[in-house]
């Protein structure tokens, strides 16, 4: 049994289509380099998404992300 879908926001819209209406749950979605997009994308979903995850460069990038999205949840971060 799976734990969780991690699907590309860049994708969601062919995953969703491929799911015809039964969404698996809980999906996690990753943000790409277009963050602001991405972030926008994934709001619009018919999916639950539970979690989105980001890559940061380094801790301030990590920080900034937070400030300006602070409805993640962040577990173990360590910013300096």
């Amino acid at each position: 049994m799976l734990a969780r879908f991690v699907v590309p926001a860049a994708r969601l819209d062919e995953f969703e289509a491929c799911m015809d209406g039964q969404p698996p749950a809980p999906v996690s979605a990753l943000a790409g380099a277009n963050l602001e997009s991405d972030v926008e994308r994934i709001a619009r979903s018919r999916m639950k998404i539970d979690a989105i995850e980001i890559k940061a460069a380094d801790a301030r990038e990590q920080r900034a992300n937070f400030h300006r999205f602070g409805f993640f949840r962040l577990r173990d971060f360590d910013f300096g």
